[in-house]
């Protein structure tokens, strides 16, 4: 039997990214689902243009204010088996000669414990990775519904999955000052609306309202109150289950404290965080950030020596992700941990040195004779020659 797979996805003037967004689409679905509510920019005059070609079902509904409302309502119009949620200004990347074929064959392949796939997001900021998850996206199409009217969550039975051949590329926050404001003041509001739907002790029912105004204001610069909604949602834990709380509000928080130089403040949160996930990559790089900050290279080794672990652990099994986002799984700050690795340990060999060097001067023959041996036996004689290498380098350096 065929599978037939569904896209969904909502519009409302997305005129810059429309087009991007359905032609990567196509090669992998049968039908694209486009539910608009109101674009007045062009976007439709692009979607009606492509409809000649493909397999577009478009409609139209007002606004209701509840993304979760128009999420369902396309997947309701959807005849696909499973359907793929997207958003207008996100697009699919595949590799090379990978088709729709090869993802059907997948999933086929998937056990039936599973209603959920989970795809890599990468989000995309003036050309560069700034954050990345592994995020639910492609469902069967029974198992799926949506709630929340802003940031609207899935709810399927059982896990999820990981698929490694898609990966989709966010480009939300890759936009104009003005656009970015309109975009800031509509979820602000609706995050504020729901703080305002309350349980009998007076909590909001969605605890992670919280987390998500410290997101969002903390993208927006404005850190204290970032911080302030960080803390409420910190403070509410014990009554989050376990693998609902959203570890990023330590990375959030800690860089907030960072960028405002408040480092007893930051290094507190560094160490009750470390306690709850020792080997995040986000956490273990503040660490390192915050001991090259205070110019503690030990703090800084520690940090370094952690997110290479932690970021050797997501690599090799992404699925450890969930849905917790991560802002340092890049190149360049694996580059930048090695180096403060090298450059640490370096920074102990030399300071090791200046204790042995006199013991070593006073020594008998014999024994250092034994020493050498066991170096040599190891293979790291050229260690210690780089070792005292560096020191007469230091020493020279310190004598100018």
């Amino acid at each position: 039997m065929s599978i037939k797979i569904s896209a969904c996805l909502m519009i409302k003037d997305e005129k810059i990214f429309i087009k991007q967004c359905l032609e990567s689409i196509f090669p992998f679905v049968d039908e694209v689902v486009v539910c608009d509510t109101g674009s007045t920019d062009g976007t439709l005059e692009i979607v009606e243009e492509l409809k000649k070609e493909h397999n577009i079902k478009l409609y139209h509904t007002p606004w209701r204010n509840d993304f979760s409302s128009h999420r369902n309502e396309t997947i309701s119009k959807a005849s696909g088996d499973f359907v793929l949620i997207i958003d207008a200004d996100e697009k699919i990347v595949a590799p090379l000669g990978f088709t729709k074929k090869h993802l059907k064959k997948w999933l086929k392949q998937v056990e039936s414990k599973y209603n959920a796939i989970a795809i890599t997001i990468n989000d995309i900021q003036k050309g560069v990775i700034v954050m990345n998850c592994n995020s639910a996206r492609l469902f069967k199409k029974d198992g799926i519904r949506y709630e929340n009217k802003i940031h609207n969550s899935p709810v399927f039975d059982g896990p999820a999955v990981l698929n490694n051949d898609l990966l989709i590329q966010h480009f939300g926050y890759d936009i104009s000052p003005e656009r970015m404001k309109v975009k800031f003041d509509r979820t602000y509001s609706l995050l504020m609306e729901d703080l305002k739907d309350v349980d009998s002790e007076g909590n909001p029912k969605r605890v992670d309202t919280y987390f998500y105004l410290a997101q969002l204001l903390g993208h927006h610069g404005k850190n204290e109150e970032s911080r302030r909604w960080g803390r409420k949602y910190l403070e509410m834990k014990d009554k989050i289950p376990q693998d609902k709380f959203n570890k990023t509000i330590y990375y959030t928080m800690i860089k907030s404290f960072h960028e405002e130089k408040l480092m007893d403040e930051a290094y507190k949160l560094i160490m009750e965080a470390l306690k709850e996930t020792p080997f995040d990559p986000d956490v273990c790089c503040a660490m390192a950030d915050h001991g090259a900050m205070i110019r503690n290279h030990q703090l800084m080794l520690e940090g370094s020596r952690r997110y290479i672990r932690g970021y050797r652990e997501l690599i090799t099994n992404p699925a450890l992700k969930c849905g917790q986002f991560y802002f340092s799984l890049k190149d360049e700050i694996v580059t930048l941990n090695l180096y403060r690795i090298v450059v640490a340990s370096l920074q102990e060999g030399v300071e090791a040195w200046r204790v042995l060097k006199p013991r070593l001067d006073n020594t008998p023959a014999d024994i250092l004779d034994e020493l050498e041996t066991n170096l040599n036996v190891l293979g790291q004689t050229h260690l210690l020659k780089e070792i005292e290498h560096l020191y007469k380098q230091e020493s020279k350096l310190k004598a100018v």
